[in-house]
């Protein structure tokens, strides 16, 4: 039991925190097979026609061949001009599997109702692990496939080819079923892996906050869509205030301290507001603030500097810690830059640093 849930949270945790990767992955894998589905049905259709001279069987090939192709087209197409949808790519990801396995039913039962045939196993094999899903999806998709073909197989199928069919379809599955978990395991493993060096790479050791990397990927995904929708959007710079003094006077390692507190204080800030919030090097910390103006952006810097004085942050001898803050805003136009709205954001900042520090300074 244990196994099976920690496979389950593994599961959510994989399709919640990497549903864009996925997506991308499954769209690239959805071009790749459905052109050679497409080369597979007009080459082997030919040489099938031309070896077993069956017309239902040639009939089958061109069928399929024809459904295909717009897919074909439609996949190429889709995704090459804006980011493709996670539930769109996955139900696109279901109906190629349809589409296969139909086929493989097709050919398997209808042309030669008296003969046994091996291509349905071997088709759901193949589709098994093409497209990267959960587990139940994958296995219901497979399991509906399974049904229907022997449902299909006990009306058409002669007795003697009946038994090699239905022994096949049903070994197939309960076969493939542990395969598929044991396949989904391997990917839930390595996108655990993956979900935790990203995270080493995004993150500030020191403080648990996001880095400069992290920050400009989130923050200027946020001022672009910003930009787009024709909204404002605000930037918060924070820097302690005399922080090389506290270093020189405490040390280092009291100045660490110091930055770890503050990175607790200002992860909680953000979660209440809904930001994100980043350590932009040394002493320095970033707010982005999108939908929201200026005003509104000074008002969040004075409820940060309230903040921090309630939680009493202190230097080793009892005196306050401090934070100066400057805030910029615009509504960005197809010119502006987020690195140009953080350098007014510094600029500000500055200025608060010279009206005596401890305080807010806008545009």
């Amino acid at each position: 039991m244990e196994k099976i849930k920690a496979f389950h949270q593994r599961g959510r945790r994989y399709f919640s925190q990497l549903r864009r990767e996925v997506a991308r992955s499954n769209l690239t894998m959805l071009r790749r097979v459905s052109f050679a589905f497409e080369l597979f049905l007009v080459l082997y259709g030919a040489a099938a026609g031309a070896i077993f001279h069956s017309a239902d069987l040639n009939w089958y090939y061109l069928l399929f061949a024809g459904i295909n192709l717009p897919m074909v087209f439609f996949f190429f197409w889709y995704g090459r001009r804006s980011e493709p949808s996670y539930p769109v790519v996955q139900g696109l990801s279901i109906l190629m599997v349809v589409a296969v396995l139909g086929f493989a039913i097709c050919i398997c039962l209808f042309p030669y109702p008296d003969r046994p045939s091996i291509f349905f196993p071997l088709a759901y094999m193949l589709v098994s692990v093409l497209f990267t899903m959960p587990l139940w999806q994958i296995a219901l998709t497979l399991t509906a496939e399974t049904g229907l073909y022997l449902a299909l197989a006990l009306r058409i199928k002669t007795p003697d080819a009946l038994a090699y069919d239905v022994s096949g379809a049903v070994t197939t599955w309960l076969l493939g079923f542990f395969f598929l978990y044991w396949v989904n395991d391997l990917r839930l493993r390595d996108g655990e892996i993956r979900l935790e060096l990203e995270h080493i790479s995004r993150t500030d050791p020191l403080t648990g906050l996001l880095n400069r990397r992290a920050m400009e990927d989130n923050m200027v995904r946020g001022y672009r869509r910003c930009q787009k929708g024709g909204m404002s959007v605000a930037v918060v710079m924070l820097d302690i205030d005399d922080f090389k003094q506290f270093n020189d006077r405490f040390g280092h390692p009291a100045g660490d301290r110091c930055l770890m507190e503050l990175g607790r204080v200002l992860n909680r800030f953000a979660e209440e507001q809904g930001v994100f919030v980043a350590r932009y090097g040394g002493e320095e910390f970033i707010f982005s603030l999108p939908g929201s103006t200026g005003a509104e952006g000074v008002r969040a810097g004075e409820e940060l500097l309230e903040r921090i004085r309630q939680e009493e942050l202190c230097a080793p001898d009892g005196v306050p810690i401090t934070l100066s803050v400057g805030v910029a805003a615009e509504i960005p136009t197809g010119e502006g830059t987020f690195a140009a709205l953080v350098e007014r954001a510094d600029a500000a900042l500055y200025r608060a640093k010279a009206r005596g520090k401890n305080c807010v300074a806008g545009e």
